[in-house]
């Protein structure tokens, strides 16, 4: 059992943890909270980076990070992509700041790997709102280490 210290405004949408289930991500269109179990640490990760409308997370085993995809940004709509890593969530990367001003729903993140060939990639899609059209953006992470 864990108790948070964070109170959350809405039921969480989104979880994902480690391998070991020792750290997790938890999110609602409203919040978003890092949580390690073993050192009691939580942390306001949407103040914290100014983010907003988390639509996915995913955990990398492999860079032992989480990716976040959320809809907002200093209050502002567009497609926004979050490295976090699971020892040191303070040091994060922004793969991606796309300002667009749209909503977006129906969303997946997906790593792809080729350990033979070394090649690392980040697969994202969504669908954009009112408009009905569904984007697919591929990026290549094999060397995007901080």
């Amino acid at each position: 059992m864990y108790s948070f210290t964070n109170k959350l405004l809405k039921q969480p949408q989104f979880f994902n943890s480690n391998d070991n289930q020792t750290i997790f991500v938890l999110a609602s269109t409203n919040d978003g909270l890092y949580v390690n179990i073993e050192t009691a640490a939580e942390l306001d990760i949407d103040a914290l980076y100014e983010i907003g409308c988390i639509k996915e997370i995913i955990f990398d085993e492999d860079d032992r990070c989480f990716y976040i995809l959320s809809n907002k940004y200093q209050e502002k709509l567009g497609f926004y992509v979050l490295r976090m890593y699971e020892d040191d969530p303070t040091r994060s990367k922004f793969l991606i700041k796309f300002k667009n001003k749209l909503e977006i729903g129906d969303c997946n993140i997906t790593i792809l790997r080729n350990h033979e060939e070394r090649i690392k990639e980040i697969v994202i899609g969504f669908k954009t709102i009112f408009i009905n059209t569904y984007s697919t953006f591929v990026m290549d992470i094999t060397t995007d280490a901080d």
